[in-house]
């Protein structure tokens, strides 16, 4: 699960620095920069995949790491994964509302809970 929710934050911080070369420097003042463009622009979408990203990963941890979740996954592809948060969807749509990421932990966490 902290892989999970340390992917998440790191993820746009890779697009940041990858994705985007020099246009985007990782301070404050880039933030600022990107998050005041238009929406629907690329720099936007900069904005939004480096806030989401930590907000998600934020809240995954208060969710679950804060509130004493113990890993308890085995090994499993992506295919797998997929597989499992597909079905956690379909069962249980009052979950659609959350970040994504809470989704994923809570579907994991469903169909493989501690014993």
């Amino acid at each position: 699960m902290i892989r999970l929710a340390v992917s998440m934050v790191m993820m746009p911080l890779w697009m940041l620095t990858h994705g985007t070369a020099n246009a985007f420097e990782g301070t404050g003042a880039e933030l600022q920069r990107v998050c005041n463009q238009p929406k629907g622009s690329h720099d936007y979408y900069i904005c939004a995949a480096y806030v989401g990203g930590v907000y998600d990963g934020m809240w995954a941890y208060q969710k679950f790491i804060a509130g004493g979740y113990k890993g308890c996954l085995p090994a499993l592809t992506d295919d797998t994964v997929i597989a499992i948060v597909k079905k956690y969807m379909s069962l249980q749509p009052q979950a659609l509302t959350d970040p994504m990421l809470g989704v994923v932990g809570a579907a994991l966490m469903a169909e493989f809970p501690c014993k």
